[in-house]
């Protein structure tokens, strides 16, 4: 977009949290973002990239939240010595497993699965 000024993302208590969302095949292609982000030297050192797709997670599952998968991500980001509030990116990859129904309707569960968890 022409004119626009993205604003600067800053470290929140000294980090910039990447955080991934999703299920296996995410866990699985974020693994080697991180391997490929942790050999390059000119990656931020406040940056911190944290894990948190976890197998078996589609949509459906994590849709709510007071599903487990938020309790088990919150872990996730503990361990990893980050918070909650310091996380400003979401590498977020997520399908609905075992999708059933007809044009829209179908299409449509899905899309407001992803709307819960967006919020």
């Amino acid at each position: 977009m022409a004119g626009y000024r993205w604003p600067a993302i800053q470290p929140i208590d000294g980090k910039i949290v990447l955080l991934s969302v999703g299920m296996s095949n995410t866990w699985q292609e974020f693994k080697v973002f991180i391997d490929l982000a942790q050999a390059d030297p000119t990656v931020n050192p406040d940056l911190a990239i944290v894990n948190g797709a976890i197998p078996g997670q589609a949509s459906q599952a994590i849709d709510s939240p007071d599903a487990s998968y938020w309790s088990l991500l919150d872990n996730k980001l503990a361990e990893a010595g980050v918070t909650p509030e310091q996380v400003q990116i979401i590498w977020l990859k997520q399908a609905h497993a075992f999708p059933r129904g007809t044009f829209p309707a179908g299409p449509q569960q899905f899309q407001d699965e992803l709307e819960s968890i967006d919020n």
